[in-house]
């Protein structure tokens, strides 16, 4: 049988995340572009370990980044196909990008800042969750004017 773009399903889409048995939040370009934020390629997968020997371990599926204090509550949601990988909101995975910005190309957080503040901007609540990670809502204010002066769209 012949798949077509309208016949896939979110099975075939997140072909990669069937995979995981354990907890796992998203996070880089993968996070951006399941929150709606980036034209990015969302089958391959970004995730945060808690082991350090992972860090920066590139998969075929996935990509690893050590963080030695994953949140595994703060405004997530159980992902589409596998629940176990959890999926940040709009605001906390462009918060945590910024936080890490090792974690993301930085013209893809630029793009997702964009698409954020034109369709979704809720400063309230990226301020709060900025707060909740330990941003400064001076960077937060940074990436903003970033996205704003962005010629490149």
């Amino acid at each position: 049988m012949r798949l077509t773009s309208g016949s896939m399903r979110m099975n075939d889409f997140y072909k990669f995340d069937r995979n995981y048995t354990e907890k796992s939040v998203l996070t880089g370009a993968c996070a951006l572009a399941r929150a709606g934020l980036t034209t990015t390629s969302t089958s391959h997968l970004d995730l945060q370990t808690s082991i350090k020997s992972l860090d920066g371990l590139r998969t075929l599926p996935c990509n690893f980044y050590y963080n030695s204090n994953i949140d595994y509550v703060y405004e997530l949601s159980p992902g589409q196909v596998n629940p176990l990988l959890l999926q940040p909101s709009k605001e906390r995975a462009i918060v945590e990008n910024i936080a890490h910005l090792d974690w993301i190309d930085e013209g893809i957080l630029i793009e997702a800042m964009q698409n954020y503040l034109l369709w979704f901007r809720n400063d309230e609540k990226l301020y709060k969750c900025a707060d909740h990670f330990n941003v400064s809502r001076e960077t937060i204010d940074y990436w903003i004017r970033e996205a704003e002066e962005d010629e490149e769209v």
